[in-house]
């Protein structure tokens, strides 16, 4: 298996490569497990996105990625109707952006 802290760590900075025209504020974390993560502010949406690249295993070798949203507290708009609605309705464009693979879009 190849060295995994390197796969993990070449994986985040492809990533950090294909979003670097829309996001200049970044920022790139590693542990000694192997684990490597980018996390920045959605330039739209001003949501925080925390891709996490995981390495592989001998019985699946790919690195896995996780990607997660933070758009809000779930404390801050849970007695709110219309500010849940919102923010799921935001979750629901936000899916919609490929973070990696192509530029955000501007929905």
């Amino acid at each position: 298996m190849a060295d995994a802290p390197s796969d993990t760590r070449a994986l985040v900075d492809t990533i950090r490569d294909a979003i670097a025209s829309k996001v200049r504020d970044h920022r790139i974390e590693e542990s000694e497990g192997g684990l490597a993560a980018i996390s920045f502010v959605h330039p739209i949406h001003d949501a925080t996105v925390l891709i996490v690249a995981e390495p592989g295993t001998e019985k699946s070798p790919v690195p896995t990625v996780t990607t997660l949203l933070v758009v809000a507290d779930w404390s801050d708009v849970k007695d709110d109707p219309e500010a849940v609605v919102r923010f799921f309705g935001l979750n629901a464009r936000l899916m919609t952006c490929a973070v990696a693979l192509a530029p955000l879009n501007a929905d």
